[in-house]
């Protein structure tokens, strides 16, 4: 979507109703649901995770942001199912944001086409449902 302008000002309407503030709390239960579904995808594999951490790490220093890699190695430690110590220490936004670098990285990393990354967002919203979450859903045109 990063060169599809029009599409994206469309659908920001669509986001909440239309609401004018364009957010909502449980907006960021999806992207913690989707880094974890996306993470399943290296299935483990100590290499893979290893080049996310390192394409994460090299995000945050090209945003002057080395200082949060700590807590984005916690967050994906977290997303693995592995040792979640750190996680719940993260603020709400920079968990947020973290959580959704990361996503992007292995998104990319893994060459994931449209396709994919719809059935991981679909699978994500049901997650975020099944955990008690609301986020609005973007209404999908098929």
């Amino acid at each position: 979507m990063l060169d599809q302008r029009e599409e994206r000002d469309r659908l920001v309407h669509t986001l909440n109703g239309g609401s004018a503030t364009g957010w909502n709390d449980d907006e960021p239960a999806v992207v913690e649901a989707a880094l974890e579904l996306v993470l399943q995808y290296f299935n483990d594999d100590q290499v893979g995770i290893g080049e996310l951490a390192g394409l994460v790490s090299a995000a945050l220093a090209a945003d002057h942001r080395q200082d949060d890699g700590p807590k984005a190695a916690a967050l994906i430690n977290a997303a693995l199912g592995a040792d979640a110590s750190g996680a719940d220490q993260v603020a709400r936004m920079d968990r947020f944001r973290l959580n959704m670098l990361a996503a992007t990285a292995a998104s990319a990393k893994l060459q994931l086409e449209e396709a994919g990354v719809d059935a991981v967002l679909r699978e994500a919203e049901r997650l975020a449902f099944e955990r008690g979450w609301h986020p609005p859903l973007v209404p999908r045109i098929r």
